[in-house]
């Protein structure tokens, strides 16, 4: 049995994104979290999907991750669920540097912990400057 399937949402991507970019954002994104050791996800278990907006208006402007259906132990931190929104976060924000579309304004990472829905953490990128926050 895999145990947990962590779910990562990606929204507002612009349309022009091409199956290549897709595919390094994937992978990128998938590392980020299995990457962490003490998450004990393996990429077997990680699902990543791209929301398509219908409209075109704003897209690439805010960018919006989305980690779902993390299992809750007492073993995953605050700070540690703080180091899986940032890791992510910051590629995000290294890989639209490299992309040839306007430069998102706002970068947001949202973690949700499946059993207990009011364990949220947010990392957040608006114009360079970061924050987080725990709910």
């Amino acid at each position: 049995m895999l145990g947990e399937i962590v779910t990562l949402e990606i929204y507002g991507l612009p349309n022009e994104v091409e199956e290549e970019q897709l595919n390094k954002i994937y992978e990128g994104v998938k590392e980020k979290i299995t990457d962490n050791k003490e998450l004990k996800v393996k990429p077997k278990q990680v699902a990543v999907f791209f929301i398509p907006d219908m409209m075109k208006l704003g897209l690439g402007n805010e960018i919006i991750i989305r980690i779902k259906d993390l299992l809750d132990d007492e073993k995953r931190t605050t700070a540690m669920l703080h180091s899986v929104v940032e890791s992510v976060g910051e590629f995000l924000v290294q890989f639209t540097h490299e992309w040839p579309w306007k430069k998102p304004k706002y970068i947001a990472v949202a973690l949700e912990i499946f059993n207990n829905p009011s364990k949220k953490v947010y990392w957040i990128n608006e114009n360079g400057g970061k924050f987080y926050k725990l709910l």
